[in-house]
């Protein structure tokens, strides 16, 4: 922001205090009668603004100049005429008697100038905001808050926009922008947003303005039907019995609501080549890594950090069965795994499958393997606060039986393993697909039954330099991701954000995968039930 006075000159800006050509307020050379010097004039260089960036110098009248920049401008040195000398305060005196009788017209200019300035920066900010859409922050979640406009409002996922704060500086009040949001999901009157690049030392709250990226087109609400009652008849308009007309009534025909543009999250279809059901996980951005007070982060899920995923994609409501892993490699001639220590159905989870396995498996089907920051952001559903896919405590008991980990059915078969006490899921192994609720997106087993592969290289030093968007993980390594945890998996390994790793080759009895698919599957929509066809012992003939 600059000032000016007439007469010409230099406009007063960022280098208002280290360029005061004869001390004259708002720079420049005088003209005419707007020669003389201010008599005594402080130049306040405030400190606590460092964290906002954008702040600029202002002009206040009756000879007092307040600058709001880098504290490191407090210790320069400014001469002009009067030798004027700054100190460690960050306040510059110039002597009153080298002023002389011109003085006070100068002043006014000074106030004219300021006043000039204040109308230019409100038109400024009007016109950065013509056109984008605003509304305040209802809900503050840890990193998702709730924005006061949906599907009526013209709201779809995938909009993104930025998050407002009105700070004051100087007297002087502006608005700035202090993190970013994309939305993730979408009611008809509010939606659901993930923050991310919040300012340092600056808290998302309630009440705080946002606006968005992209232009609303509002969805106009059904048109109200007004009928208006016909008067009472009087006793000579009453019909006699056989005239008495026989009208049929007028029913108002509902406006169907408005369809939000694309499929909903966790809308679920049915693939026409294999039979499986994928669920849509919307685009977006979330936090990645150890969610706050997380007491068993490991070094390799530090730093959280923002990722942001450009396109949504359909990923396996189910991990791959070994009914459907049977299908494949009947067709392909591919040798079946070894089969594990313990029984299983058709519809358990496929075991003992290597990553080369798992991505022909994944070609095959017409798709690929998740990235690891597909599959973190699809486990989350949503809530980026949560440290367990049911939600904050690892103590399961308290939940209910929400997924296959290492529990007292284990402990019967294993009594050294360590487990979550008093927690029994009923499996000492594997479990059927979609035996255990779904999460938020129409997932099943996101947390337990078996590990699962992921495209990604492993680096453990990899989130000390994020990848904010679309990561695909390091281009080289020896030893592939896993996530999710397993049927034999300890409580510390059932977080969201644990990593695990493990060399391509490798086979285990707890380790399988699912897929994706970056088109719609060509089948119908389906409904979030999961696998309910019957069970039956599996084998290399299973699924038939």
């Amino acid at each position: 922001m600059g000032f000016g006075v007439e007469g010409g000159g230099e406009a007063l800006g960022a280098n208002c205090s280290r360029r005061m050509p004869e001390l004259q307020p708002c720079g420049g050379r005088s003209g005419g009668t707007m020669g003389g010097m201010i008599p005594r004039m402080d130049l306040t260089i405030g400190r606590g603004a460092r964290g906002v960036a954008g702040l600029t110098h202002k002009v206040v009248t009756q000879g007092v100049l307040t600058a709001a920049g880098d504290s490191e401008d407090s210790a320069r040195r400014w001469q002009s005429g009067g030798k004027a000398m700054i100190g460690r305060s960050g306040t510059a005196t110039w002597p009153r008697h080298q002023a002389h009788s011109g003085w006070h017209r100068r002043n006014i200019g000074v106030s004219v100038c300021f006043r000039l300035a204040l109308v230019g920066t409100v038109l400024l900010v009007l016109a950065a905001s013509w056109g984008m859409a605003q509304s305040s922050i209802t809900v503050v979640s840890g990193s998702v808050v709730t924005i006061g406009l949906g599907a009526s409002d013209g709201v779809v996922p995938g909009m993104t926009g930025q998050v407002d704060t009105t700070v004051t500086a100087g007297g002087v009040q502006r608005t700035l922008p202090i993190a970013n949001f994309s939305v993730a999901e979408v009611d008809r009157r509010s939606c659901r947003a993930s923050l991310s690049q919040v300012g340092p030392g600056f808290e998302v709250t309630p009440g705080m303005a946002v606006r968005f990226d992209q232009a609303l087109a509002k969805v106009s609400p059904p048109p109200t039907v007004i009928q208006t009652p016909r008067p009472a008849p009087t006793p000579a308009q009453i019909p006699r019995p056989m005239e008495i007309p026989v009208a049929t009534p007028t029913v108002p025909t509902p406006t169907p609501a408005a369809r939000l543009v694309g499929p909903a999250p966790g809308e679920t279809r049915r693939s026409d080549e294999t039979g499986s059901d994928y669920a849509w996980v919307p685009p977006g951005t979330f936090m990645m890594g150890c969610v706050p007070g997380d007491t068993e982060c490991s070094q390799d899920e530090r730093p959280r950090h923002s990722v942001r995923l450009q396109s949504g994609l359909w990923l396996a409501t189910s991990e791959v069965t070994v009914a459907q892993y049977n299908a494949f490699a009947r067709a392909t001639g591919r040798q079946h795994p070894p089969t594990p220590a313990f029984a299983q159905t058709d519809r358990d989870p496929v075991v003992n499958v290597t990553w080369d396995d798992a991505s022909a498996y994944c070609a095959w089907a017409g798709g690929r393997l998740p990235s690891e920051a597909e599959w973190e952001h699809a486990a989350r559903g949503g809530h980026n606060e949560y440290g367990y896919v049911w939600g904050d405590s690892p103590d399961l008991r308290a939940v209910g039986k929400v997924a296959n980990v290492a529990d007292e059915a284990a402990r019967r078969v294993h009594p050294k393993w360590p487990v979550f006490d008093g927690y029994d899921d009923g499996y000492a192994a594997t479990s059927p697909s979609s035996a255990f609720p779904p999460n938020d997106y129409c997932l099943f087993d996101m947390a337990g039954n078996v590990r699962e592969w992921t495209s990604d290289w492993y680096d453990k030093d990899y989130y000390l330099r994020p990848v904010p968007t679309d990561p695909q993980g390091p281009a080289s390594g020896k030893e592939r991701v896993a996530r999710d945890g397993a049927w034999d998996s300890r409580p510390n390994e059932l977080r969201i954000s644990d990593r695990f790793r493990l060399p391509p080759g490798e086979r285990l009895d707890d380790l399988g995968f699912r897929c994706v698919l970056d088109r719609a599957p060509s089948g119908p929509p389906s409904t979030c039930s999961g696998d309910t066809r019957p069970t039956s012992p599996a084998g290399p003939n299973a699924g038939n």
